[in-house]
């Protein structure tokens, strides 16, 4: 199977969502390391559908940064899933539904030309939401594994 994880901006959610389901993020210090380590806005690979490895199950895992066109990429992966019978074999996992309100103010702070800050408040909002966001990694392993 495919495991597919989108959302808006950059990789930087989706990514960090997937690190989590992946394991490579296990504690909150892990999450401030990789923190600073991942590029939260970069748009340079919005659009690019990006391998970054394989579960235990032998499942490749995907993440996708569609910039603010979540609902058309949506929309467009659903369908290509229906055209070439696919419905079990890429599970489409939308990361927006992470986005708390420190993360949606510093995007807001990136687009209109304070990078550097609006990047630090996306982290803080990222670090701030640490056990929700592995909480629901964890209810989306689980499904895949039952």
């Amino acid at each position: 199977m495919k495991i597919i994880y989108y959302g808006e901006y950059g990789l930087g959610l989706p990514l960090i969502v997937a690190s989590f389901y992946l394991g490579t993020i296990n504690n909150k210090k892990d999450l401030l390391e990789k923190l600073n380590l991942f590029e939260l806005t970069n748009e340079q690979n919005a659009g690019e559908l990006v391998c970054i490895g394989t579960d235990e199950l032998g499942n490749e895992v995907f993440v996708l940064g569609c910039k603010s066109q979540v609902s058309l990429v949506k929309r467009m992966l659903s369908g290509f899933r229906e055209i070439f019978a696919l419905r079990n074999e890429v599970l489409l996992i939308e990361t927006t539904s992470f986005n708390n309100l420190l993360i949606k103010i510093g995007k807001l702070l990136i687009k209109f030309g304070f990078a550097s800050f609006g990047l630090s408040i996306v982290k803080a909002g990222i670090n701030s939401d640490y056990e929700h966001i592995r909480q629901q990694a964890i209810k989306i392993k689980e499904r895949i594994t039952n």
